[in-house]
C-alpha cells in the first residue's frame, strides 16, 4: 500500500527503464496467469483498435471471445460489433469461435446475435454462415426466444429476410419437417402497435405473426414471399385478429383476400362499439373489404337479450397498490355503478390472482363476471387462461361456476366468445366447468355457429365432436352452421371431414383389425439448452432465475421438441468451439420428437444450464 500509483503502473505494465521488457496491454504476464478482468479488459481494447493480432493471442492465452466487455455490461465483441454493423469484425469473431447463440443479457429484452444481423442489410452476406451455425449450435427457431425473421421485417430488410427462408429450406433437416418450418413462420412475438382513430390513440398489444406485421406495414412483397412459403394467410394472433385485421390500407387488405384470406374472421370483434374503434371510417368505404354492407347482419341486429358489450377503462392495479388496498380493508367484491368490481379485473390478471391466492382472500362475495364490460382483450383473461386450474383447485366448484358466469344475461358468454377466437383451450374449460353447449350467448346463437360464421374450424370441431347441435332455432327462427359458415373449409368439413372422421374412428376401434402391440417406452427425459435470453441476466439473482426457469418449464408442457444430438467428431470450422451443441448424428435421430408431458419441478426432467457464452 505504500506503492505510489506510478510504482504499482510500473509492476504492472513494466518499465522500460527499468532493465526489462514492458508488456503491452494485450498480453499476459508470463509469471502468471492473468484474472479474466484483465484479459477482458485487454481484449476490449483490442478490439476497439481492430487488433486482430492481440486478439488471436489473447484468445490462445485463454481468453474466451465471448467474454463479457468490462465497459459494456452484458455485451461481447460480437454483439457489439454486429450492433455497430462491423461486417469485417462480425465474420472475423464467428470464424474464431464466437457463438451464434448470443444474446444481450442484461434482461429479457435485448436483441440476439441472429436478430441484430437480420435487421442490418449490410449485415447480410453473414446471414448464411450465421445462420447455419446457430442451428448447428442447436438454436431453437421453432420454441426459442429468437425471432430473426420478425427482426429483418422490423428493419425492412427485405434481401435479408429471403436469405433466412432460403438458408432455412436448404437447413429443413436441423429444424424438422416441413410443418414444423410452417410452425417456425406461424410463430407468435409480442408486439406493440399504434393506433388511433379521430377520437383517440391508443396501443394495441398482442402475440402477432409476421404476417401481420407485414399486413401493417402494408408490405405486399414481404405478404406475398410469406405466403408463398407457408404462412397461414388466416392466422390469428392472441387476441383473434387475422392479417386482413391488420391491414391499413384498401389495398393491402384486397391483396390478402385475392391470395385467399378470409372475411369472416372479422366477426369475432363482437360489437359495433369495437369495430368502430378499430377500422374507423374504413366500415363506411365501399371499396374497402370490411365495409358495413359485407358483415354479416347479425352483427349489427339488436337483439333480447342485448348481446354487444360496452367498453370502459382498465384499471391500473399492481401487487403494492392491493397491499395497500388490504391494509385499507377494502372490499375487492363490491361492484361499481355498471357492475364490475376490483376482483373482476384481478381475475383478469395473472400475477393478481397470485396476489389473491397467495393471501387466501375471502373470494365468496364475489359477483359473475361481467362479460358485457371489455376493458381487456378476453384472450388475455387469465381466470379462463393461465390462472383457470389455479382457482379450479383453489375456490368451490359452485363460486367458481358463478363468477365465470358461463350463461350471462348480456354480452357474449365465454364458451361463444372463445369458439369465436378459435381458442379451442378456453372451449374445453368452459365445457369442464358445465357450461351449456348449445346455449344461446351471441348474435349468431350458440357458440358452434359462433364458430363456424368467424371460421374458427378448429373451435367447429371440438363442439361438434362433444355433441353441438349443429342445428339451431333461436330467436331469429331456424338457422344451421352449414348456412352461417364464414370459410370454405368450416363448409368442407362440415359437408364431408367430419363423416370421414367418424370413419376413421370406426376403423380405428374394429375389433376385426389385429393390432401389433408395442411396449410403451416410458418418458423421455429432455434436456434443453438454456441460452441467449433464456440464460441468467446480468443483474438477475439466482432466485429470481429460479423462478424464471420455473415459468418456463410450465411453458414448455405438453409440447413437442425435436432431440438435438451432438455431432461427434465434426470437423467443419463453423461449428462453434464453446460447448453448445453440433449437428444432429443422423436424420433419424435429428427427426426424432419427444413429448415433454406435463411434468412437476420435482419430476425426472432436467435442463441444461449451459449458456454458450452468452453470461
Amino acid at each position: 500500500f505504500e506503492l505510489k500509483l506510478e510504482k504499482i503502473y510500473e509492476v504492472l505494465e513494466g518499465d522500460p527503464q527499468g532493465g526489462y521488457k514492458q508488456i503491452s496491454s494485450v498480453q499476459k504476464l508470463t509469471e502468471f496467469v492473468e484474472p479474466t478482468e484483465r484479459l477482458a479488459l485487454a481484449f476490449e481494447r483490442a478490439i476497439d483498435e481492430d487488433d486482430y493480432e492481440s486478439m488471436v493471442q489473447l484468445i490462445d492465452k485463454g481468453c474466451s471471445v465471448d467474454v463479457p466487455l468490462p465497459s459494456r455490461p452484458g455485451l461481447s465483441a460480437l454483439l457489439v460489433a454486429l450492433d455497430n454493423g462491423n461486417f469485417a469484425m462480425g465474420e472475423w469473431l464467428l470464424r474464431v469461435g464466437a457463438s451464434a447463440l448470443q444474446a444481450d443479457c442484461n434482461d429479457g429484452s435485448g436483441k440476439s446475435v441472429m436478430e441484430l444481423t437480420a435487421d442490418l442489410p449490410s449485415l447480410n452476406r453473414l446471414l448464411p454462415e450465421l445462420f447455419l451455425k446457430y442451428l448447428r449450435q442447436g438454436g431453437d427457431l421453432r420454441f426459442g426466444c429468437e425471432f430473426p425473421f420478425y427482426a429483418a421485417i422490423d428493419g425492412e430488410n427485405m434481401r435479408g429476410l429471403e436469405i433466412l427462408l432460403e438458408e432455412a429450406e436448404k437447413h429443413l433437416h436441423y429444424i424438422g419437417s416441413p410443418q414444423a418450418f410452417k410452425d417456425v413462420l406461424n410463430r407468435l412475438f409480442p408486439m406493440d402497435f399504434n393506433c388511433e382513430n379521430g377520437c383517440k390513440a391508443w396501443t394495441y398489444r398482442a402475440e402477432t405473426t409476421a404476417l401481420h406485421i407485414a399486413a401493417w406495414d402494408g408490405n405486399k412483397e414481404v405478404v406475398s414471399l410469406l405466403v408463398d412459403r407457408g404462412a397461414d394467410i388466416d392466422a390469428a394472433d392472441s387476441n383473434g385478429w387475422t392479417p386482413l385485421m391488420f391491414s391499413q390500407d384498401v389495398g393491402t387488405a384486397k391483396y390478402l383476400l385475392s391470395l385467399g384470406a378470409s372475411i369472416a374472421a372479422v366477426c369475432r370483434l363482437g360489437s359495433l362499439p369495437s369495430f368502430i374503434n378499430w377500422f374507423g371510417d374504413n366500415l363506411f368505404d365501399e371499396a374497402h373489404p370490411v365495409s358495413f354492407s359485407k358483415l354479416p347482419k347479425e352483427l349489427f341486429t339488436v337483439s333480447d337479450p342485448p348481446r354487444f358489450s360496452a367498453k370502459c377503462e382498465a384499471l391500473q392495479l399492481t401487487p403494492e397498490t392491493l397491499n395497500n388496498l388490504h391494509q385499507l380493508n377494502h372490499d375487492l367484491t363490491s361492484e361499481d355503478e355498471a357492475g364490475r368490481s376490483m376482483i373482476h379485473y384481478i381475475l383478469g390478471e395473472e400475477d393478481l390472482v397470485d396476489w389473491v391466492l397467495d393471501r387466501e382472500q375471502d373470494l365468496s362475495g364475489t359477483t359473475p363476471f361481467p362479460w358485457h364490460l371489455e376493458w381487456c382483450e378476453f384472450s388475455g383473461l387469465a381466470l379462463l387462461t393461465s390462472s383457470f386450474e389455479r382457482l379450479r383447485q383453489r375456490m368451490p366448484a359452485d363460486l367458481f361456476c358463478k363468477v365465470l358466469n358461463l350463461e350471462p344475461s348480456r354480452g357474449w358468454s365465454p364458451l361463444c366468445h372463445a369458439a369465436a377466437l378459435n381458442r379451442v383451450d378456453i372451449v374445453a374449460n368452459c365445457l369442464e366447468m358445465g357450461a351449456d353447449i348449445n346455449f344461446e350467448g351471441s348474435c349468431f346463437g350458440s357458440a358452434i355457429m359462433n364458430a363456424s360464421a368467424c371460421g374458427s374450424l378448429d373451435a367447429v370441431k371440438l363442439l361438434a365432436r362433444n355433441g353441438a347441435s349443429l342445428t339451431y332455432m333461436g330467436n331469429g327462427g331456424f338457422t344451421s352452421c352449414f348456412l352461417v359458415a364464414g370459410t370454405e373449409a368450416v363448409r368442407e368439413w362440415l359437408l364431408c371431414g367430419r363423416f370421414m372422421d367418424q370413419k376413421r374412428l370406426a376403423a380405428e376401434n374394429d375389433v376385426d383389425c389385429v393390432q401389433e402391440k408395442v411396449p410403451w417406452g416410458g418418458y423421455t427425459e429432455a434436456k434443453v439448452l438454456l441460452y441467449g435470453r433464456r440464460a441468467r441476466w446480468l443483474e438477475e439473482s439466482t432466485l429470481d432465475y429460479a423462478k424464471r426457469l420455473s415459468k418456463m418449464r410450465r411453458s414448455w408442457q405438453g409440447k413437442v421438441v425435436q432431440l438435438h444430438v451432438e455431432e461427434m467428431g465434426s470437423t467443419s470450422d463453423i461449428d462453434s468451439n464453446t460447448g453448445s451443441g453440433g449437428d444432429a448424428e443422423s436424420d433419424r435421430n435429428r427427426s426424432f420428437l419427444t413429448r415433454i408431458k406435463g411434468v412437476r419441478l420435482s419430476d425426472s426432467y432436467s435442463e441444461s444450464d449451459s449458456e454458450s457464452g452468452s453470461g
